[in-house]
């Protein structure tokens, strides 16, 4: 936390509790002490109740603010100092301009914001592509054949997809049983699955359903993509590559912001101290 100047205030204490206040406070080295005569009128005024709820809101606000944007800055890095280096003064003059001032602020905020949004944009995208990567490996097998090809006809109902692997064999032997108008083709298998392209006539939909219901047929839909597997996962890799490039230019970007680390620091600090200030404003009432 940055030092604050010096300030002269103004103490109101109970009577009774004067001379135990006046001890404690020559004791922490304050200079000078004096009493300030007030007329009757100025003492009410200032014993009125402070509705002060506004900007207590206020302030809290933009101290939330300040300390959202310097928790995202941080992630990028922090500003190096010495362990014997002189924490910063604050004087009365920067005080004001850090307090009045709020346009420098809201420029590295909305940075901030509009970095955080796209780096959220671009963990989505990524996370996407690689997800269909990995569905799309499985069915290398089809290579050679035009996705956008592998959907049904006037007479036959393709289909792609898979099932629990322990369950090949039974699963053979149902689908055999139910048509010899169906072509069942075992293209993969990993550890977990069978991958399977499926080609029947239209008339054997109905038994040939309940059959891929009973052993947990999940299907995959591969002819919304255009042309071959591996053009679809080459596609895939350059445009996870673009994101990646665009990416790493936004992080440098947000890098460039840990320069601001101090500022906000000092800006905290203040918004604080000012935020004390109108709590503690507020705590005063009117008295007897």
């Amino acid at each position: 936390m940055a030092i604050m100047t010096m300030k002269k205030i103004q103490l109101f204490v109970m009577r009774e509790h004067e001379q135990e206040v006046m001890k404690k406070i020559q004791s922490l080295g304050v200079l000078h002490v004096s009493e300030h005569p007030m007329d009757q009128g100025e003492k009410e005024q200032l014993l009125l109740p402070v509705d002060n709820h506004m900007a207590i809101k206020h302030l809290e606000e933009q101290r939330s603010r300040v300390q959202d944007t310097l928790q995202f800055i941080h992630r990028f890095g922090h500003v190096k100092r010495s362990l014997f280096q002189p924490k910063d003064v604050i004087n009365d003059a920067k005080y004001h301009q850090l307090l009045t001032d709020v346009g420098p602020f809201e420029d590295i905020y909305k940075t901030y914001k509009e970095s955080e949004e796209r780096l959220a944009i671009y963990r989505t995208l990524e996370q996407r592509l690689a997800n269909t990567e990995q569905q799309l490996r499985p069915w290398l097998f089809l290579d050679g054949t035009s996705l956008e090809t592998l959907k049904s006809t006037a007479h036959t109902v393709i289909r792609t997809g898979w099932i629990a692997n322990r369950f090949v064999e039974e699963f053979h032997q149902a689908v055999k049983g139910v048509d010899d108008r169906i072509s069942l083709s075992l293209g993969n298998m990993d550890k977990e699955n069978a991958y399977y392209l499926l080609i029947s006539h239209k008339e054997v939909q109905e038994p040939l359903r309940k059959v891929l219901k009973h052993y947990g047929w999940t299907k995959i839909i591969l002819h919304e993509y255009s042309g071959t597997i591996h053009e679809v996962i080459k596609e895939n890799h350059q445009e996870q590559q673009r994101l990646h490039s665009e990416r790493q230019a936004l992080l440098s970007q947000c890098e460039g912001l840990v320069s601001h680390i101090p500022y906000l620091e000092h800006l905290q600090d203040v918004l604080s101290n000012e935020l004390n200030k109108q709590e503690a404003l507020g705590c005063l009432h009117r008295t007897e």
